[in-house]
């Protein structure tokens, strides 16, 4: 971890490391770099770039990540993320996403889902919201469309996908979770509460 910052700028810079951090049932490693500075009075930009590889007993991933946001105050910012690369491999199930991106609008301590783009997805529809004091938050989101050919995946594969869940800080309940991708259909729905001896139950 390494950062420096400026006072009278009101900016500042801060990158991390991590090299094979086991967290759960996943083993993973990344970098991060976040630039956060004030071009005019009370007017903050942030700029972070986060990229993260890793492994599960059922294949490996790796993710490339770019969060920006400007805006009047700290309780009234715009922020966007774009997922540059997302890929899950293995053998059953290997996924690419590419050019993924989400614009959230910030009032106060609630972030509020406004845009969902992916030039991949025929059609796409998002909503969702955080609540940052309460930890409330629901997400739903669904679309279709074609996977194009590459390196792993030879020809062009059909998707379509929903997902909708809500939870807290203490407990999350999966609504519904359906993905269909090269010829297989995986459906879940289930509660992770926090205080439970064994927190997960899907079906």
């Amino acid at each position: 971890l390494d950062g420096s910052d400026d006072l009278a700028a009101q900016s500042a810079d801060l990158s991390g490391v991590w090299h094979d951090v086991i967290t759960g049932l996943a083993t993973q490693s990344g970098n991060f770099q976040v630039a956060v500075k004030t071009i005019f009075p009370n007017r903050p930009q942030v700029d972070a770039k986060i990229n993260s590889n890793g492994t599960l007993a059922e294949g490996s991933w790796n993710s490339h990540l770019d969060l920006t946001g400007s805006g009047r105050s700290w309780d009234d910012m715009d922020w966007k993320v774009v997922v540059g690369r997302a890929a899950w491999n293995s053998k059953s199930f290997p996924a690419t996403v590419e050019n993924l991106s989400a614009s959230i609008r910030q009032n106060g301590s609630l972030l509020q889902l406004t845009q969902v783009n992916w030039p991949t997805a025929q059609e796409l529809a998002a909503n969702g919201h955080l609540d940052v004091k309460t930890r409330n938050w629901l997400l739903r989101t669904r679309g279709r469309g074609v996977l194009p050919a590459s390196v792993d995946q030879q020809s062009a594969t059909p998707f379509d996908f929903s997902f909708d869940a809500a939870g807290n800080d203490k407990r999350l309940h999966l609504n519904e979770l359906f993905v269909r991708l090269a010829g297989v259909d995986f459906h879940a729905e289930g509660d992770y509460v926090t205080n439970l001896p064994k927190p997960l139950s899907l079906s």
